[in-house]
């Protein structure tokens, strides 16, 4: 038989501290891979709940946005009809205005004359 050395037994020493490494480090990856596993999981859950609910979420946004357009449109044709019912009116005041302006000369037109008149008959019958 062959004698042992020295260098066999460092040898072998080191391969058993690489076992006893190995499996330590085994100890601590172990949780590490089932916690990620679950993660994961998780992960591909959610990714399906989400893949589910967007697709009804945007149908509302969309019914949102349209009711939205609507109402805009609406507003904005409320609007133009306000406009046009205030330029109307606006219309209407000047022309009254007008005619009162017009009236009231030729009343204090008539009334003039007429003050005029009579003095001029108080002045004659004197």
């Amino acid at each position: 038989m062959a004698s042992v050395s020295n260098l066999d037994y460092v040898v072998v020493l080191s391969f058993g501290l690489l076992a006893v490494s190995v499996l330590f480090l085994t100890g601590f990856i172990v949780p590490v891979v089932l916690q990620l596993t679950k993660t994961l999981s998780a992960c591909e859950k959610l990714a399906g709940t989400v893949d589910k609910e967007i697709g009804v979420t945007l149908i509302q946004v969309n019914k949102l946005l349209s009711g939205v357009g609507d109402f805009k449109n609406v507003a904005n044709s409320k609007v133009n009809q306000i406009t046009h019912t205030v330029d109307d009116v606006y219309s209407n005041v000047n022309n009254v205005t007008k005619q009162a302006k017009v009236h009231s000369r030729v009343l204090s037109a008539g009334i003039f004359s007429g003050i005029q008149a009579y003095l001029k008959n108080s002045n004659n019958d004197k």
